[in-house]
């Protein structure tokens, strides 16, 4: 991957639990959204969070994707609801990124949550960040 291209990566960064984020892709065409959820090269991440105690074994990072189709009444996460709400990023940039957390991980016994939204909204994309 070129340098030029490099300096153009979304920074993969954990944010505050409590910040809403929305319309996060909404400059994202319909044909780059489409792409995104045939080949999961390319998926859309809502955010992340670190350090969760009640999301899985030990301390996890959890993953939160966008775009869900069932909209609950109850939902916990209606910023997620909508791929535009997330960031577009490549699959390959979010598993660099994530295994960086993975030695602390495995010392706190913990693990990846992948959440949402509905992560099997973007099947391919959520399969390369488990595999």
């Amino acid at each position: 991957m070129s340098s030029e291209k490099m300096s153009k990566q979304v920074p993969l960064e954990a944010g505050s639990p409590f910040e809403i984020r929305v319309n996060l892709a909404s400059g994202e065409s319909e044909s780059a959204v489409k792409k995104a959820l045939t080949t999961g090269d390319t998926g859309f991440l809502h955010s992340f969070t670190t350090g969760s105690t009640v999301d899985g074994p030990g301390v996890r990072l959890v993953a939160w994707t966008a775009g869900c189709q069932w909209r609950c009444l109850y939902c916990h996460n209606p910023d997620t609801w909508h791929l535009k709400d997330g960031t577009r990023i490549e699959l390959a940039h979010a598993v660099r990124r994530l295994t960086d957390f993975a030695p602390a991980l495995r010392a706190m016994g913990g693990g990846l949550t992948i959440s949402g939204g509905e992560p099997l909204v973007e099947t391919g994309f959520t399969l390369g960040l488990v595999a």
